[in-house]
């Protein structure tokens, strides 16, 4: 808890559901301060009840309640937005799961109405797609006001689309923000998100909460800055990257951009070089100003929505370190060493990235074919490749279980063979 400077006018208390009589209690807080608290807790179901004695809330101020390090609850300087009791209209309860939002759309507080807010997906809902009944797998998505009053539970399932496509067996992870026509999710309030999953009509858990806020006017310039989700497989917040090669760093997408500035400071100063791009990706290969083999820079990102004639404040800095091993610092790849790359690899099922060189200045039809440790083709996708190389992003879109596969790439007359390690 996170108090104002009145201290001694909050106090809190847990009780179970359905029961008057709290189990936990605590008061008398010193003004301005950041008090944690332990409760011992079985598993049940519970209220937090948060007061305030002269009745305007603990501004600035606000409280977390966490289990194991993860959040039920996050009212963490939103204290000012209740009057004399903050109380959620629904009980947490215990144990959770694991079961949370994506690290992408989890503690924005900048979403808007079109928007997709998406879970992590379960194996066991995405192992039912196509199986049995389709209308009761899925994931319900709990919005919820920390302060009290709105909440609202929706549930995705296999059966429809809800807006986002295509079928697959992760669509059921999407909700949209704007398909909530009743008890619409509101603007300029702070909402926490939970969700949890259903398999054959049996709900698990809810798991961690998130923080959501909705603002009624967007940001005119939102900030950007390295993926820096481990998970993703775009990850460039704190990794190691080739230069004068096929390296690339990538941004979060901001709705609407339309270029991106890269700038790269040395750790410790002494070179700032700032390049645009018009995607979210930046190769690391130019001329003028080179990144140099063994330094450290800080890199910042900074959007456009005007083609470059003006760009929004850079974002928070992410570090990249250039390491280039002999074979990046020689643009051309020499007869003896492969012409094909395929990364990331372990790789967390989501997409892979796969790069052929050295073939024909004609169109080249090539096939990829992925098959599991029984000899079983499980996907398999054609592109053409132009100007002699074919750089593309194969959608793995989590359909493939954790374990080794081979990809087999047919490109003309050439053949290559590699192993694939899907590791969620």
């Amino acid at each position: 808890m996170k108090t104002d400077a009145n201290g001694a006018q909050t106090s809190w208390e847990i009780t179970p559901f359905g029961n008057t009589i709290p189990v936990c209690t605590g008061s008398g807080f010193s003004n301005n301060a950041e008090v944690t608290t332990t409760c011992c807790l079985i598993d049940d179901c519970y209220v937090l009840s948060v007061f305030d004695s002269f009745g305007d809330g603990i501004n600035p101020g606000g409280y977390r309640l966490t289990v194991g390090g993860e959040r039920i609850i996050d009212n963490w300087n939103n204290g000012q937005n209740f009057t004399s009791l903050s109380e959620a209209a629904l009980p947490f309860c215990l144990p959770i799961s694991t079961q949370k939002l994506t690290f992408a759309s989890c503690d924005r507080e900048d979403w808007t109405p079109n928007e997709f807010v998406v879970a992590t997906p379960d194996a066991a809902v995405s192992a039912e797609w196509t199986i049995g009944d389709q209308t009761d797998d899925g994931y319900q998505f709990w919005f919820f006001n920390p302060n009290g009053g709105y909440s609202r539970r929706i549930f995705r399932n296999h059966a429809t689309s809800g807006g986002f496509g295509p079928p697959s067996a992760t669509r059921a992870c999407h909700v949209k923000i704007a398909s909530m026509v009743t008890l619409p999710v509101p603007y300029d309030v702070l909402l926490n998100v939970r969700v949890r999953s259903r398999v054959n009509g049996l709900y698990s858990e809810f798991g961690p909460a998130c923080r959501f806020l909705m603002p009624s006017t967007p940001p005119a310039c939102p900030l950007t800055n390295l993926i820096n989700n481990p998970n993703n497989a775009n990850y460039s917040c704190g990794v190691t990257r080739s230069f004068g090669g096929s390296d690339k760093v990538y941004a979060n997408n901001v709705t609407g951009a339309n270029k991106y500035r890269f700038r790269f400071e040395r750790d410790g100063g002494g070179f700032v070089r700032t390049i645009a791009s018009n995607t979210t990706g930046l190769v690391l290969n130019w001329i003028t100003l080179p990144l140099v083999d063994g330094d450290l820079y800080n890199v910042t990102v900074a959007a456009s929505f005007d083609g470059g004639a003006t760009y929004c404040p850079y974002g928070i800095s992410c570090q990249v370190q250039i390491t280039n091993p002999p074979v990046a610092q020689n643009r051309t790849l020499m007869a003896n060493e492969s012409a094909f790359r395929m990364y990331p690899n372990p790789n967390n099922g989501q997409q892979v990235f796969l790069q052929i060189g050295e073939l024909p200045e004609t169109d080249v039809l090539v096939t990829v074919d992925i098959v599991d440790v029984f000899g079983k083709r499980v996907m398999s996708v054609t592109e053409t490749a132009q100007n002699g190389s074919l750089n593309t992003v194969l959608a793995l879109d989590n359909s493939l279980a954790s374990g080794m596969y081979t990809v087999q790439v047919t490109a003309g007359d050439k053949t290559f063979t590699e192993r694939l390690v899907i590791n969620k």
